[in-house]
């Protein structure tokens, strides 16, 4: 076999094209990607407004959209040992296949936020709609997940009732 004929025969798996695989990963990777980059741009002084929108640096020390303020380590531990349940139950909550997307949003969307508490001792917040809490993309992930999830759980059940 020459080299040329070696090289073709080595093909890149499917799996990495797999709309599955970037559905269910490639999306929340890229939106923890994303978050991080916001995050970075934000804390080095970046700031922004229009009438709707301001884009800023906003200490939060307590969860999503600003609640609990104050309770940083606490909001971490807790954030790590809900990841881990999450993990754990992972195959479970999965099994429904669409709710693979909410779940891995949750999961990304809190590991982003830890990273906030273990390097700065808080979360850095950053969208800013006057009438809205302060959040950030992690957040909009952790709370679309969340919906996602529900919805395939209410929808899933329905689907049962009517087959039987």
């Amino acid at each position: 076999m020459n080299k040329k004929e070696n090289i073709k025969s080595k093909k890149i798996p499917k799996c990495f094209f797999n709309k599955n695989v970037l559905l269910f990963f490639g999306i929340p990777a890229f939106i923890f990607i994303l978050d991080r980059v916001f995050k970075n741009i934000v804390f080095n002084g970046f700031s922004n407004s229009n009438v709707l929108l301001r884009i800023h640096y906003v200490i939060n020390t307590g969860v999503s959209w600003g609640l609990f303020k104050g309770n940083s380590s606490l909001m971490l531990w807790l954030s790590i040992i809900i990841i881990g349940i999450l993990m754990y139950f992972y195959n479970e909550i999965t099994s429904i296949k669409d709710a693979k997307l909410g779940l891995n949003l949750i999961i990304i969307g809190a590991i982003s936020n830890i990273l906030d508490r273990i390097f700065f001792g808080h979360v850095i917040d950053y969208i800013d709609f006057s009438f809205f809490p302060v959040f950030n993309l992690a957040d909009a992930c952790i709370t679309l997940g969340a919906v996602c999830i529900i919805l395939v759980y209410i929808f899933d059940g329905k689907k049962k009732n009517i087959k039987k």
